[in-house]
C-alpha cells in the first residue's frame, strides 16, 4: 500500500504565521500524520506550533498514544494545544489515531464518511486517558484531518464526486468553501493505494 497525503494551511485573518502544525512522516512501513492546533494565533503560537512539530519528528517510533503524552509531558505549562495523530500501516492495511481537542478526523473507506471526534481535554495542560481509534483501511480509503479553524459540520456525502478527487483537490475545495478566516485553518488529506 502507498499513501498519497496533500496539504492547506491558511493564517488566521491579519496574520502573518499559522498557529497550526502540521507533521508528516514516512517512517519504514508507517505513514504518520499529526495536526497540531495551538491555542490562539499570532507569533506565540505558531512559535509553539513548530517547537512541536519539531520535537515530534525527532521522537522515536511509538504508538499514535504513546507519542501523544510525550508531547504533553515535554511541552507541560505552554500554550496549550488540540492534536490529532493518524498512523497508517502500510503492510496490515491498518490505521491508528488518537486526539486531543478539537482536531477532527474524517474517513471514507467502502461505505459513508465517518467522523472520529477527538477527546475533550487540553494537550500539555490536561489529557484524558487516551482511547486509541483503530481500524482496517481500504482499498482507496480517504483520511481528511482538520483544525477548527475548517467548519466541522460538512455535508461530504452530499457531493458523491468529491471522494474521486485527488488530495490536492479535495485539500483545495475544502479550505475554499468551510475555513473560518477568523482562525487558523489547517486541511491534510491522505490517500491509500493498494497494490
Amino acid at each position: 500500500m502507498s499513501v498519497q497525503v496533500a496539504m492547506r494551511q491558511t493564517p488566521c485573518f491579519g496574520e502573518s504565521v499559522s498557529g497550526d502544525g502540521v507533521v508528516i512522516l514516512n517512517r519504514e512501513r508507517v505513514v504518520f500524520i499529526a495536526v497540531i492546533d495551538v491555542l490562539g494565533h499570532g507569533e506565540k503560537a505558531a512559535q509553539l506550533a513548530r517547537e512541536m512539530e519539531s520535537f515530534i519528528k525527532a521522537c522515536p517510533a511509538a504508538t499514535v498514544a504513546g507519542l501523544m503524552e510525550m508531547v504533553h509531558l515535554h511541552f507541560q505549562g505552554a500554550l496549550g494545544a488540540a492534536i490529532t495523530m493518524l498512523s497508517i500501516d502500510l503492510e496490515e492495511n491498518r490505521f491508528q489515531a488518537v486526539g486531543v481537542g478539537n482536531v477532527l478526523l474524517r474517513k471514507r473507506g467502502w461505505g459513508s464518511w465517518v467522523s472520529f471526534h477527538a477527546q475533550s481535554g487540553i494537550v500539555c495542560e490536561m489529557i484524558p486517558t487516551l482511547l486509541t481509534q483503530e481500524g482496517e483501511v481500504e482499498p482507496q480509503a480517504l483520511f481528511i484531518i482538520t483544525s477548527d479553524g475548517i467548519r466541522e459540520n460538512i455535508p461530504l456525502e452530499e457531493d458523491p464526486s468529491l471522494f474521486l478527487r485527488s488530495p490536492s483537490d479535495i485539500a483545495g475545495y475544502m479550505m475554499e468553501h468551510f475555513a473560518k478566516h477568523h482562525d487558523d485553518a489547517t486541511v491534510v488529506v491522505a490517500r491509500c493505494h493498494h497494490g
